[in-house]
């Protein structure tokens, strides 16, 4: 026989307005054109701060990677393309580092945050920047895309200005963290477990087992009193330019320049202190060679290594800090 239900529903006296579904498709533009409320806002100058860097936009979509190549070229950035994650790696691995990578979440064979994590073992965010681009707009997916290493997240469809400004933002605390890197070496932070310069304070220190290099020119003080200050500045910096390499060549980094000192700290093996040593007089050689054809006085240099446990941290005041 079946079953029979039987309800009452109660007539509404307010009036019922249908909606139209709205619904993502190809038709919706990936980057979109907004602009400025303020006529003091010029979003159209930001690429003249940020000019000749190169952009990796990584996607398998080949319109997307149209649409973004457009806008960026626009803005003299020179750019690479990679249509999968896989082939964006190797890209990197060959030496073709970008100063800022725009990848694509959603790809087959690995995914943006798969890509994401696997340069994160190499490279630091400060080194790396890169910018998510998805279509996917819980928190949830944000949450994972920062958990995976990426330093910003921009939903599908964005604006165009919103693309440049970000990319302007990034690139730059990028190019703010490699000038201080000259100053404060990674290394150095790495030791400290710190990411970042601002998580550095007064008191942090490791004791580590380390190999210290140590070197500076023979009569120095006779050599400069025979130059100039001006050619003092131009040859102390020819010289070290050439010991620099041989440092970092082999593990090593600078941890201060003293006048025609150097002090280089080697933190993996003391075998790499002494290969380090030996292109220094191989550099030192070549060196010579130049400054022989110029008919000036050659150099000699003294190099001293020493292992043993080494306190690495930061001393000083409030206001004023120093790696030690």
């Amino acid at each position: 026989m079946g079953s029979q239900f039987k309800f009452t529903i109660l007539i509404s006296q307010t009036q019922v307005v249908n909606f139209p579904q709205v619904a993502l498709s190809p038709s919706i533009p990936l980057v979109t054109e907004v602009e400025p409320k303020s006529k003091k806002v010029f979003l159209q100058s930001l690429a003249a701060e940020t000019q000749d860097f190169t952009i990796l936009i990584v996607d398998d979509e080949p319109v997307n990677l149209q649409v973004i190549r457009n806008n960026l070229t626009l803005q003299n950035h020179a750019i690479t393309e990679a249509n999968n994650g896989f082939e964006a790696l190797e890209i990197i691995k060959k030496g073709l580092m970008p100063d800022l990578i725009l990848l694509d979440v959603m790809m087959p064979h690995m995914t943006g945050y798969e890509v994401t994590k696997k340069l994160r073992e190499k490279y630091l965010h400060i080194e790396l920047p890169i910018i998510m681009l998805t279509a996917k707009p819980l928190i949830y997916d944000l949450l994972e895309g920062f958990a995976s290493g990426a330093n910003d997240y921009l939903i599908k469809p964005f604006s165009k200005q919103e693309l440049l400004a970000r990319i302007k933002t990034h690139i730059h605390l990028s190019k703010i963290s490699y000038a201080y890197g000259r100053f404060v070496p990674h290394n150095f932070l790495q030791f400290l477990k710190r990411e970042n310069i601002v998580d550095v304070k007064l008191g942090d220190s490791v004791k580590e087992k380390m190999s210290i290099l140590f070197s500076d020119i023979r009569s120095f003080t006779t050599l400069s009193e025979s130059m100039t200050p001006e050619e003092n500045f131009k040859f102390i910096n020819a010289y070290l330019s050439r010991m620099e390499p041989a440092i970092l060549d082999n593990e090593g980094f600078i941890d201060k320049y003293i006048g025609d000192a150097i002090m280089a700290i080697f933190g993996r093996k003391a075998d790499d202190a002494v290969q380090a040593a030996i292109n220094m007089l191989k550099n030192l050689a070549d060196f010579n060679q130049e400054r022989q054809k110029l008919s000036q006085e050659m150099i000699k240099i003294g190099i001293g290594i020493n292992t043993g446990d080494l306190m690495l941290g930061i001393v000083g005041g409030k206001k004023e800090l120093m790696v030690q």
